[in-house]
């Protein structure tokens, strides 16, 4: 079994944990950063929250543009998708 202070010791980690998520995966997303931020305080850090902010606008072609909203260099990022989401849709050329 895993625990807290193997993942969040000083002398384990080899970068900051962050995470990503996009649309449809929000509700997953929320509820990992809920356990993590529970195993970062047993093993005596303050975090408030591992997700990264983040926005995906789409251009009138269909087109996106991923833009992260905070550093993240130097971080173990982990990005949550839902590549099976049928339920985002989005306006094409204008319908």
């Amino acid at each position: 079994m895993i625990s807290c202070e193997s993942i969040f010791t000083h002398q384990e980690r080899v970068a900051p944990l962050q995470i990503i998520a996009l649309n449809g995966a929000e509700k997953l997303a929320a509820k990992i950063d809920k356990h993590l931020v529970g195993w970062a305080k047993n093993a005596g850090l303050n975090h408030d929250t591992f997700l990264t902010p983040v926005k995906c606008p789409r251009f009138q072609s269909g087109d996106a543009k991923g833009m992260i909203l905070s550093s993240v260099r130097g971080g173990d990022l982990f990005i949550l998708v839902d590549v099976g989401n049928y339920s985002c849709t989005y306006n094409l050329f204008g319908y």
